[in-house]
């Protein structure tokens, strides 16, 4: 189990309304935190394993500059790029879905209607959860393996040794 969520199970919210445009060997990109930018180049204002949430401002129209923008998101270990349908994306994106199918760099599109807060949101309670789960189960291994040292290890032998520590 992965510490964060991944793209394909972001994919699987299916309440978000977001589909994969490119990048589909990208799948398993963990993400850490999702965060809205419309900059050309937002890398400077996020950590890596960050979603990129956009209304598409920041993607420049021309095919160079768009690998460009790709380039420099993947070069910061961005996690993938979310893009609002129907805003201020460039009518053709191809240059930028070609490269993301190259690099295996995930590119979405979510629906008009889904806000950018609901994205994070959902990233935010995976990760969260995620986290609780294997802190379940340390708690569970630590448990076990006191009891198995108390039977077998006198108990104020253990005592001592921890006050020592």
């Amino acid at each position: 189990m992965s510490l964060q969520l991944t793209v394909k199970e972001l994919l699987n919210h299916s309440e978000l309304k977001i589909t994969l445009k490119a990048g589909r060997n990208g799948l398993d990109r963990q993400i850490l935190w999702a965060h809205t930018s419309e900059l050309t180049n937002p890398t400077q204002w996020v950590l890596p394993q960050y979603l990129i949430m956009t209304t598409g401002l920041g993607i420049p129209p021309e095919a160079k500059k768009q690998e460009q923008y790709l380039q420099e998101l993947v070069d910061a270990g961005i996690a993938g790029l979310v893009i609002s349908d129907h805003m201020n994306a460039p009518d053709n994106l191809t240059s930028l879905f070609e490269m993301a199918d190259k690099i295996s760099f995930p590119v979405m599109m979510s629906d008009y209607d889904t806000p950018f807060a609901l994205i994070a949101k959902v990233v935010s309670e995976a990760n969260k959860d995620k986290k609780e789960a294997i802190n379940h189960q340390l708690v569970k291994v630590l448990y076990e393996h006191t009891r198995t040292l108390i039977k077998e290890h006198n108990i104020n032998d253990l005592v001592h040794r921890v006050r020592t520590l």
